[in-house]
């Protein structure tokens, strides 16, 4: 009897000790979500968790920082997996460190409704403003240090949604890459010490993109450094850029290059924007206008050139709620086109063209013309370059005539 006794003790002991990380995340769960939840002001929940106290592994899977009430039902931040050393140690320097930080399929869902007049609010800022508003939320975490040096991240995803009038919506799916040298707080809001390199797909049409560069987002004066490139896009598949123009977007792709740099909250963005073989469908009226142009006119116009360059810059202050960087994108992307189609135009005003049967020559009667020779200048002309002058200037003094 003793000895069933005894081996069913070393057995008990060897199950607790082999599954003690386990029970130790069952006991901690409750508290933690308590806590978490109580600091951001959303329901926390994890599926699981085990805590190794020894060795200071920690794991945990479907997380869930759950949307507050104003918001899409869902969660704001999904973890389907992450796991992490921390070294426990620190804890009485008031310094968390975690050497390892992988988080795997994970969603990061931000979004933005209308909020009062002309304004809106996000569920980041919600937290956040939360966070700032819990008595002692400032003074306390200010002897707190955290330190990440290598954050993995596997198959993640990110979301932006903006709801209302001018609805936006951006997806960035499949991200693999890493984020290095995290530290918070950071004395220097400008110092970049920290790097960050993403791979993965952007939009529904999932096209391939790249983010590389330093960056400092440990701050509420956010600093960046970076570097971004989206290939294979599909002009369609994005149509709040084209807001506002009397022309639908039925085909076309792009492939855009940027460079962004954010110095204590003051964003400035070159970008370059290759639009290829676009092709459109009026909304409204074909007689219609679009830059003081005829419609037909200029969407022949575009659809004849099979690359378009486009300058694309954006300057503005992130931390100002009246400024927006899809807006401010979309009306420069805007002007850079108009001043295209206007220069294409120009050109076509100055240049005697000989197309076919059709020979358009005179300035003054180009923008009256031009519509009737659109469909004309798409069947037959691939690009302006290739335009064949005509021979006489009587030819240009008549106009338009038949050979």
């Amino acid at each position: 009897m003793k000895k069933k006794l005894f081996l069913f003790l070393i057995l008990l002991i060897t199950a607790l000790a082999w599954n003690f990380d386990r029970l130790l995340g069952l006991a901690v769960k409750p508290v933690l979500e308590g806590k978490l939840t109580s600091l951001f002001g959303m329901p926390v929940e994890f599926g699981s968790l085990a805590v190794n106290p020894f060795t200071g592994r920690v794991g945990a899977s479907e997380v869930r920082f759950m949307n507050q009430e104003a918001f899409s039902p869902g969660p704001h931040l999904d973890i389907e997996e992450m796991e992490f050393d921390i070294d426990f140690l620190r804890f009485r320097r008031h310094h968390v460190l975690i050497p390892h930080l992988r988080l795997k399929k994970f969603l990061y869902f931000i979004e933005s409704i209308p909020y009062g007049k002309g304004d809106s609010i996000s569920n980041v800022g919600t937290w956040v403003r939360h966070i700032k508003k819990k008595p002692g939320g400032g003074s306390d975490s200010e002897d707190w240090k955290v330190t990440i040096p290598e954050i993995l991240i596997e198959d993640g995803a990110f979301v932006f949604k903006k709801a209302g009038p001018k609805k936006k919506k951006f997806i960035f799916r499949n991200l693999n890459g890493f984020l290095k040298g995290f530290e918070w707080p950071t004395a220097e809001p400008a110092y970049l010490a920290q790097e960050v390199l993403l791979d993965g797909t952007f939009g529904e049409e999932k096209a391939p993109m790249r983010l590389r560069g330093k960056a400092n987002f440990a701050t509420s004066r956010v600093s960046f450094d970076v570097e971004g490139e989206i290939e294979n896009g599909a002009v369609e598949k994005h149509p709040f850029v084209w807001q506002g123009l009397p022309i639908k977007v039925t085909g076309g792709g792009f492939f855009l290059k940027t460079k962004m740099v954010c110095v204590t909250r003051q964003l400035e963005v070159d970008s370059v924007l290759t639009l290829k073989s676009l092709q459109f469908v009026p909304k409204q009226n074909p007689s219609a206008l679009i830059w003081g142009l005829p419609l037909m006119g200029s969407m022949g116009f575009l659809q004849s050139e099979k690359t378009i360059r486009l300058e694309v810059p954006v300057k503005g202050d992130i931390a100002d709620p009246q400024f927006g960087f899809a807006g401010a994108f979309q009306k420069a992307f805007q002007e850079s086109l108009k001043r295209y189609t206007n220069a294409g135009v120009d050109l076509l005003r100055a240049v005697p063209v000989k197309t076919g049967e059709i020979v358009v020559a005179a300035p003054t009667r180009m923008i009256g013309e031009i519509e009737k020779i659109s469909s004309t200048l798409v069947r037959n002309i691939p690009s302006i370059p290739s335009l064949v002058p005509a021979s006489s200037a009587a030819e240009e003094e008549k106009g338009v005539k038949s050979k």
